[in-house]
């Protein structure tokens, strides 16, 4: 719905443009006020402040001409819609010079007075599209401008970031409390900053998301420690309401004294080390870090599982693959019985993984880090069940790949070495091979051999190199006028009556009945 008012010194035009609009089937206009002449005009406007301004050209005390000059230099940005029963072309020129979008000559119809108001609305709209667009740049330039501050939070100090900073025209001098939110719920930020505005009215601060991690964002509060008290009570009151209207689970870490910009990598550590130690189901929790054990060591999570009993299960999942998922789900049935937090339990599975991960690395198998997404992964989760489904999952895929990969390999490796002792055989045929030879040659049992050639071959040792004397002596037979006696001894059988029967067998028929069929005819005497 769009507002207008109508300035014309006729009451019945007035109230015809009006009933006009009226009857337009898209309703979109609604008069807020009706002025007798241009001086009245400009006090509703001040009033009413019409998104458009319909008005006559001439009027007494103040007329369309006067009235114009005044719309341009005060509201230069409204559209102005002139209707007039002049002709004149030096009315019609006035009102293009003060940049009037529309000149109706009375009488007029709905339809014409209908067009001249769209027209107005298209450039309300394109006026309010590129506010929103400049809103946007100079929100995005803003923003920009704050990365250093990300920066300054996430990384640990340096000397190149102060030099940023300078460049930037930050202070270092400047001091800040900072919260560090951890929200179950993503794109809250808008939330986060009406909040902040609802209880900080006149002081400066930065609310921004962390890149990394979406569910995770900061605020920083310039404060005066000239006013310590004043913003102590301030950060304890954005806590309050922080926690009392972000919806789901959230997490706050925040401190209500002021510190420095080179202090808040070292705060904003404190408060990661700080979530990790909830307990899994936790629903809401706020922390007030004071800054005293900023310069200390983090406490270790004590130890669920002994060095020793984490190397054992380790041995269960190497020497008992087909059992993981069972191996696993018993590693995670501890973590039950008492209320362990996340850091506890993080850092027995950091531990049990770089074993596995470490086994797989030596049998060629990838792996993934996936304790690098640990904590902020289960932040939010009920309990440890959804952990224990996902990393008994990934060591179970683990150590299949291990042994779909060790099953390759061997394979791979029994191929090769058929395809070797197959070569042997048929380059040493006419020789007196035997079995036991020929695995002593390639140093495996000769159950392995005649396995390895049963099994690529679907024939035993003797069957297949019988095969390999018969097809030669096939070929002498052919091709040469040799003896039989002679042939059998150069295919490798010392007795012709041996060599006979194998033919026989294999053939069907004798060497001699053999050759007769298959003598070329250059050997024919």
């Amino acid at each position: 719905m769009y507002s207008y008012i109508i300035v014309d010194d006729e009451m019945l035009i007035r109230k015809g443009v009006i009933r006009k609009l009226d009857s337009i089937a898209s309703k979109r206009f609604h008069c807020v006020g009706e002025a007798a002449n241009g001086m009245h005009g400009l006090e509703m406007i001040k009033e009413k402040d019409p998104d458009i301004i319909i008005t006559d050209m001439k009027m007494n005390k103040m007329n369309g001409i006067e009235f114009l000059e005044v719309l341009g230099e005060r509201y230069p940005e409204k559209p102005v819609i002139v209707i007039s029963g002049y002709k004149d072309f030096n009315y019609v020129k006035k009102a293009i010079e003060k940049r009037v979008i529309g000149y109706v000559l009375k009488p007029f119809s709905a339809e014409e007075i209908e067009q001249q108001m769209q027209d107005a609305v298209l450039q309300i709209q394109q006026k309010q599209n590129m506010e929103k667009l400049l809103e946007k740049v100079i929100s995005f330039e803003q923003k920009r401008s704050w990365d250093i501050l990300r920066s300054v939070i996430m990384e640990p100090w340096s000397e190149l970031l102060e030099e940023e900073l300078i460049k930037k025209e930050y202070s270092t001098k400047e001091l800040f409390q900072m919260f560090v939110l951890y929200l179950q719920q993503e794109d809250m930020i808008f939330l986060v900053e009406n909040i902040c505005k609802s209880v900080m009215k006149s002081e400066k601060f930065y609310v921004f998301e962390n890149p990394l991690f979406q569910k995770q964002c900061f605020i920083l509060i310039q404060t005066d420690v000239t006013y310590k008290e004043k913003y102590s009570i301030l950060a304890d009151r954005l806590a309050s309401m922080l926690s009392q209207n972000i919806p789901n689970k959230k997490y706050i870490c925040f401190t209500n004294v002021p510190h420095s910009l080179d202090k808040l990598n070292r705060i904003y550590r404190q408060s990661e080390t700080q979530v990790q130690s909830i307990i899994p189901g936790t629903k809401n929790k706020v922390w007030k870090l004071e800054g005293k054990k900023l310069e200390g060591k983090a406490e270790e999570p004590s130890r669920v599982y002994s060095e020793e009993q984490i190397q054992e299960i380790f041995w269960e999942i190497k020497y008992h693959k087909q059992d993981t998922k069972k191996i696993m789900e018993h590693f995670f049935h501890k973590f039950l019985n008492r209320e362990y937090s996340l850091a506890r339990i993080g850092k027995e599975c950091a531990i049990l993984l770089a074993k596995v991960n470490e086994y797989a690395a030596r049998k060629n198998v990838d792996t993934d880090d996936i304790m690098a997404v640990f904590y902020r992964r289960y932040l939010f989760s009920d309990d440890i069940w959804q952990m224990q489904r996902e990393l008994s999952g990934y060591v179970t895929l683990v150590m299949n790949s291990i042994e779909m990969n060790s099953i390759e390999m061997k394979e791979n490796t029994q191929t090769a070495l058929a395809i070797q002792i197959e070569k042997y055989i048929q380059d040493n045929y006419y020789k007196k091979l035997t079995l036991q030879e020929i695995s002593s040659h390639f140093y495996i049992t000769p159950t392995s051999c005649s396995n390895l050639l049963k099994e690529k071959q679907g024939k035993t040792f003797n069957e297949y190199i019988s095969e390999i004397r018969i097809k030669k002596a096939k070929e002498l037979l052919k091709d040469t006028d040799m003896s039989i006696e002679n042939i059998s001894k150069e295919i490798g059988y010392a007795n012709p009556k041996y060599f006979f029967k194998i033919f026989k067998k294999m053939t069907l028929c004798t060497p001699h009945e053999f050759r007769r069929r298959n003598k070329k005819t250059s050997f024919i005497q």
